[in-house]
């Protein structure tokens, strides 16, 4: 799968990631359904960033917050780990 690394999110406050982030997984031609399991995802992520009182703008978010996450979910929530993956 290519990597889309040709998107910058904005770090303008005034835009919504959450919907910028829909339209382009949409010009990715993206089934309703990954669309739906992506942005659940994003909610989970937003609703573990505050509960653990991180920073809540996207631009401050760092790779410790996006594992710490990870280990949320795999080990409080039991999320398994396909193998290779």
């Amino acid at each position: 799968m290519r990597q889309h690394t040709d998107t910058v999110p904005s770090t303008n406050p005034n835009v919504n990631l959450v919907d910028h982030f829909t339209v382009h997984l949409r010009a990715l031609n993206r089934s309703a359904k990954i669309i739906e399991t992506y942005l659940d995802s994003v909610k989970q992520f937003v609703e573990f960033v505050d509960a653990q009182g991180m920073p809540p703008q996207p631009m401050n978010w760092k790779r410790e917050h996006i594992e710490a996450f990870l280990v949320h979910l795999f080990e409080d929530r039991g999320l398994k780990v396909i193998d290779g993956q």
